[in-house]
């Protein structure tokens, strides 16, 4: 295979019309020159060019070469110019993984104002559970992942960005529905549709919530495992359960008046969020730009 120095070096010689002539535009010797030019033709097996006096002419076999030469040098400038876009930042693709309940208005905000910053970049995102976002990560398959609570991969770089407070939300014709209760004891008959938690053995309900009820002196409580989010939302509204959710993801159910929150007395409940990216790796120009609006955005 030809050195790329030696083609560009073949299509100097042509344009500048020689050997001296091509040494000054690329500020070689014109030794220097002549061996890469000689160099191409010994790989290539052909004679590319003949001298005439002071002047070169090609010869057939450097006709036939010539626009092949040119393509090459002008795909390899195309290549160059595309990784300092990249470098820069006005092209190129960014993978975001996210927890689907903090895909909220905020973090709409924040891409919607890096479109205009970076009109070239390229955004998808992706959503799954807390431990599938930090997976995408460590595997390269995402850049940046904003979950719950703090990764525990070695590989991983957590960095707190905010929280979300979760409230008790029930449907809009539920007796208690907008009330303010002293405690979780009036609601210990509820069944409670929760995110199993599945770390380790089956599934179970989350931690937070047993803890809850422990603290109000239950040891035990309803409860049944619905892995979507619209789907609790549903199943609250006709009325077949409560749950506790993020106070971001309830917003428009609340405004149409679906559903409905009972607000309990000492029931302070937040969730950390987190973006966590590969500890030392590669960051874009665009992925520096979304960690400092995340940063400063409060959008959590």
């Amino acid at each position: 295979m030809s050195d790329l120095q030696e083609v560009r070096t073949f299509v100097a010689v042509y344009e500048a019309g020689g050997f001296s002539a091509a040494a000054s535009v690329l500020n070689r010797s014109q030794p220097a020159i002549s061996r890469r030019v000689s160099q191409l033709e010994a790989r290539l097996g052909v004679r590319l060019i003949e001298r005439i006096g002071q002047s070169v002419a090609l010869t057939s076999a450097g006709r036939a070469y010539l626009p092949r030469a040119k393509s090459l040098l002008a795909a390899v400038a195309d290549a160059e110019r595309t990784a300092q876009e990249l470098r820069s930042g006005d092209v190129g693709a960014f993978v975001l993984a996210v927890v689907g309940t903090l895909a909220n208005e905020g973090l709409a905000g924040i891409l919607h104002d890096l479109r205009k910053a970076f009109p070239g970049v390229t955004v998808k995102i992706e959503t799954d559970t807390s431990n599938g976002v930090s997976q995408r990560i460590s595997a390269g398959h995402a850049d940046i992942g904003i979950r719950y609570y703090a990764s525990s991969e070695n590989e991983l770089a957590n960095e707190l960005v905010g929280t979300e407070k979760l409230r008790v939300i029930c449907s809009s014709e539920h007796p208690l529905a907008g009330t303010v209760v002293d405690d979780l004891s009036p609601l210990i008959a509820e069944t409670w549709l929760v995110f199993p938690s599945r770390d380790a053995g089956p599934a179970r309900p989350p931690l937070h919530l047993v803890s809850a009820f422990r603290a109000t002196g239950y040891d035990s409580f309803n409860w049944s495992a619905i892995d979507s989010l619209t789907a609790q939302k549903r199943m609250v509204e006709a009325g077949y359960g409560l749950a506790l959710m993020p106070e971001n993801a309830l917003q428009d159910e609340l405004g149409r008046g679906g559903l409905s929150t009972i607000d309990v007395r000492g029931l302070d409940m937040t969730y950390p969020v987190y973006v966590v990216s590969r500890e030392n790796g590669y960051f874009s120009p665009y992925a520096l730009a979304f960690c400092t609006a995340v940063r400063t955005s409060g959008a959590w």
